[in-house]
C-alpha cells in the first residue's frame, strides 16, 4: 500500500483517477448520483474492480489474489462512493461534501428520527467511542462513559427517486463541483454552507455546535456591508422559514410581518425603531414573529459565545434550532437558489419587497404598555 502525496492549495492538476472509498454506516439499494460521486451498494466493489481490470487487459496474479482478500474484500461489504479526482486526499474532499449533502437530506426524509446521533460518513467523520478511567477517592474503582454518534442508516430506491426530482438537492449537489465551469457565488456559499451545517450536526459540544451553525447561516444569508448583521439575517430566515410548517407563508399566504417591511441595514433611521418594536415584541405576542425572535435570539448567544466563551445554552437548545433550520430553512433556500443559479443571495431583497408590497403588514396595534 502506498501513500500518494496530497495536492497543493492552489494546485491544478489535469490528470484525474478513479478513488473507491468506503462511507461507514450507510445501507443503499441502489445507485446514488450526488454531483461528482456515485454511491454504489454493498456488494459492488469486486464488480468495479473487475471491470477495471478487464480494460486493463492484464493481471498481476499476486498482488491481485492479495488484494481481493483484504481491501477490495473489506468494501464490497458496505457502501462504497467512486469519484474522479487528482488524488486520494482529493478525493475524500469530494466525498465528504456528497455525504453531507445526504446528511442535510436526511432529517427532511425522517422527520422524527434522530439523525444528529443516527447518522454516516467516512473514517473520521462518524465514531463511537468509550473512556475508561479509575476512580481512586472511593475503591479505586473502575468506570467508564461513552460518546459520539449511534452510526448506521438506510436510505431507499424512494428516498432517491425524492432526491433526484427535488431541484433544490440536485442544486446543492451539483455546486460540489461544477462541471466545465467556475462555480457561482450562490453555489460558493452553500458549498461552505453545507460543511458548517454538517460541522454542527456532527459537534455534541453545544458552544461549538451553535458557532458552526450561525456561521453556515451567515454565510449561505449574510452580506458583509451589513451594519446591523442580527436583523438581516433574521429577516432573510423568517422570509424563508416562518410557518413553513403551516403552509402559511408570512408575506405570500397572508399579510407580511412588520419585521419583512423594515430594511434596517438599507435605512439607518429604522435600526432604532426596530430595536424599541423587538423589545417590545418580547413582552407583547400580538407583534411577535417567533422564527424571527428566535434568529435574533441564537445570534446574540453566537455572540455571547464568541464575546465572553460561553453562550449560555444547552445542548438541547442548539440542537432544537438545527432542527428547524434543516426542516424549514435549508430546503427553503435550496429551491430559491435553483430558481436563481447565476445569482447571490442578495437578490433575494427583490422577493421579500415584492411580498411586502402585494400583502402589505396590517396595522400595527397600539403599545397597551405606553399608556
Amino acid at each position: 500500500m502506498t501513500e500518494e502525496p496530497a495536492s497543493r492549495v492552489g494546485e491544478t492538476s489535469q490528470e484525474r483517477h478513479q478513488y473507491l472509498l468506503p462511507v461507514l454506516h450507510l445501507t443503499i439499494d441502489c445507485l446514488w448520483q450526488i454531483g461528482p460521486v456515485q454511491l454504489h451498494p454493498a456488494g459492488s466493489t469486486f464488480s468495479l474492480v473487475n471491470r477495471e481490470r478487464e480494460k486493463r487487459g492484464w493481471r498481476h496474479d499476486w498482488y491481485d489474489d492479495h488484494l481481493d482478500e483484504h481491501e477490495v474484500a473489506e468494501l464490497d461489504s458496505g457502501t462504497v462512493a467512486l469519484v474522479e479526482a487528482a488524488d486520494g486526499r482529493a478525493a475524500y474532499d469530494l466525498v465528504s461534501d456528497a455525504i453531507g449533502v445526504l446528511r442535510l437530506f436526511q432529517p427532511t426524509r425522517s422527520p422524527m428520527a434522530d439523525v444528529e446521533s443516527q447518522t454516516f460518513g467516512l473514517a473520521g467523520e462518524v465514531e463511537q467511542w468509550r473512556a475508561s478511567y479509575l476512580r481512586l477517592d472511593s475503591g479505586p474503582a473502575a468506570s467508564w462513559f461513552h460518546g459520539g454518534a449511534h452510526p448506521g442508516w438506510t436510505f431507499t430506491g424512494e428516498d432517491y427517486e425524492a432526491f433526484v426530482s427535488d431541484h433544490g438537492w440536485q442544486f446543492l449537489a451539483g455546486s460540489i463541483e461544477p462541471a466545465g465551469r467556475d462555480i457561482t457565488p450562490i453555489e460558493a456559499r452553500l458549498r461552505l454552507g453545507s460543511r458548517l451545517l454538517n460541522a454542527a450536526f456532527l459537534d455534541y459540544d453545544a458552544d461549538r455546535k451553535l458557532l458552526s451553525l450561525m456561521t453556515a447561516i451567515e454565510v449561505v444569508l449574510g452580506e458583509s456591508a451589513w451594519r446591523t448583521k442580527k436583523y438581516g439575517l433574521a429577516r432573510r430566515a423568517a422570509f424563508l422559514s416562518c410557518s413553513v410548517p403551516q403552509n402559511s407563508m408570512c408575506g405570500r399566504d397572508r399579510n407580511a410581518c412588520p419585521y419583512l417591511a423594515l430594511r434596517v441595514n438599507s435605512d439607518g433611521g429604522a435600526q432604532r425603531a426596530l430595536g424599541e418594536f423587538v423589545r417590545r415584541a418580547r413582552r407583547d405576542s400580538r407583534v411577535q414573529c417567533s422564527r424571527y425572535l428566535e434568529f435574533l435570539r441564537f445570534y446574540e448567544a453566537r455572540n455571547a459565545a464568541i464575546h465572553g466563551g460561553t453562550s449560555g445554552l444547552t445542548f438541547d437548545d442548539v440542537k432544537g434550532l438545527s432542527w428547524r433550520v434543516n426542516q424549514w430553512l435549508v430546503p427553503r433556500l435550496l429551491v430559491w437558489s435553483a430558481e436563481h443559479p447565476a445569482g447571490d443571495i442578495g437578490a433575494i431583497e427583490e422577493d421579500i419587497a415584492t411580498a411586502v408590497a402585494n400583502r402589505p403588514p396590517a396595522p400595527i396595534p397600539p403599545d397597551e404598555s405606553t399608556g
